[in-house]
């Protein structure tokens, strides 16, 4: 959805005042608390895919300013097991992936695929977000999501926090399917959260505490050293 307002003040406009798009609203770019669910993550990935079988992640929570990016080294079909722990509304990638691994994303993810070229900073923000990063696969990756944060939301994202690297591994492996028939959030044929495994074991009080429990059983440790 565009959001359009007026540009110039239309009593020293000459014909039709100046219009322009201010806002452009998509599904991983949603923060009104009116559409999302209080306990419900909202996150917009961005993945590209670099030579020799290594495909960079960038997770952005749009709620919480949460920023994880990782390096899959691997197949596509990795990629979207890992891609599928976030649950993403939306999903970012660049131009030259085929036709074939769009239509892939789309059904196995059941995400919007939206497609962003740009890597340039804006005002020097990206200095600061991806200070932490230190490989040109994470960079690109991380670059191309935030671009299209830039381009669509045509405002200050004071709230995204410096991006942090993760490791896949540390977190338990399970595919798209094996979510789906576990009913870890929703049930298998009505999609509700009565019935499934969050269902019983949600008792949060806050938001945040539903949003924090929701992540752990979608993406539980294995190792009891990482905190």
């Amino acid at each position: 959805m565009a959001i359009c307002e007026q540009t110039e003040d239309p009593q020293q406009a000459k014909g039709v005042v100046k219009r322009e798009v201010v806002q452009v609203i998509t599904p991983g770019t949603v923060m009104n608390g009116n559409i999302i669910e209080e306990k419900d993550n909202n996150y917009l990935l961005s993945i590209t895919p670099f030579a020799a079988g290594k495909y960079g992640i960038a997770a952005v929570e749009m709620t919480t300013g949460e920023f994880l990016v990782t390096l899959i080294n691997g197949t596509q079909e990795d990629a979207i097991h890992e891609a599928a722990r976030f649950r993403p509304k939306e999903v970012v990638i660049p131009s030259h992936l085929s036709k074939e691994g769009q239509a892939m994303l789309e059904e196995r993810l059941g995400a919007t695929v939206s497609i962003e070229d740009g890597l340039a900073d804006s005002d020097g923000e990206l200095e600061e977000l991806l200070i932490e990063l230190d490989q040109p696969e994470l960079m690109e990756t991380a670059c191309r999501l935030i671009h299209y944060l830039f381009r669509t939301t045509k405002r200050s994202l004071d709230h995204i926090q410096k991006a942090v690297y993760y490791r896949s591994h540390d977190y338990m492996g399970i595919d798209v399917h094996s979510r789906r028939n576990l009913e870890l959030i929703e049930t298998l044929r009505e999609k509700k959260k009565v019935g499934s495994l969050l269902g019983v074991l949600d008792e949060t009080e806050t938001a945040m505490g539903g949003r924090l429990l929701k992540q752990w059983i979608e993406r539980p440790l294995i190792s009891k050293k990482t905190d």
